[in-house]
Parts: C-alpha cells; sequence; structure tokens
C-alpha cells in the first residue's frame, strides 16, 4: 500500500506544479540554454577533477568533489552560453549575423 501512495503523492505533486508554475520566468531561459552545454561537458570535468584530486585526501570525498565540479561546471556553462561562436559546438543558436548561421 505504501508504493500506491507513494505514486499517488508523486502524481499529485505533478499535477499542482503544472497548475502553480506556468509563467515563465527569465531564468528558465538561461537554464535550459545552459542544460545541453552543462551535459556535454560534466563528464570531463569530474574525470579531469578526479584525477588531480586522488592525491590531496580531503578533496577526494563525494562530497567535496561534486560541490566544486558542480560549479566548475555550471560556471563553464555559462561562460559557453555567453560566448558567441562557440556556443555553435555546444548545439547552440549562433549569435545573430554570424559566419555559421549559414545563409538562408
Amino acid at each position: 500500500m505504501t508504493g500506491i501512495g507513494q505514486w499517488l503523492y508523486l502524481i499529485g505533486s505533478i499535477a499542482l506544479a503544472r497548475e502553480k508554475f506556468t509563467a515563465p520566468r527569465d531564468w528558465h531561459k538561461k537554464f535550459r540554454m545552459m542544460a545541453m552545454p552543462f551535459y556535454l561537458i560534466h563528464q570531463q570535468v569530474i574525470v579531469s577533477f578526479a584525477a588531480g584530486a586522488l592525491w590531496v585526501p580531503y578533496l577526494r570525498t563525494l562530497p567535496v568533489m561534486l560541490i566544486i565540479t558542480s560549479i566548475i561546471v555550471i560556471t563553464l556553462s555559462f561562460l559557453i552560453t555567453k560566448s558567441g561562436p562557440l556556443r555553435y559546438f555546444f548545439g547552440l543558436p549562433p549569435p545573430k549575423d554570424h559566419v555559421c548561421q549559414g545563409s538562408n
């Protein structure tokens, strides 16, 4: 019975969120733009940081590694979305009137 109750709670929470949070916010667009670069670079950042952090005892703990790599990846994702031509290589639309745009 607890499994059914948990599923009903989850479905109710989703339905409530759909009703309550309908207006788009400014930060929604920024986070959506950061999602693809975040997805593409997170593994490389985690692996390279973990390879270097194995030599320092307090850096190789999971919570510290998660916090530091998350900050690094979020910062890099934000910088990628603000860069001009680099956006194109991460699946984002390039700026207007850019060479990568192509012709119509």
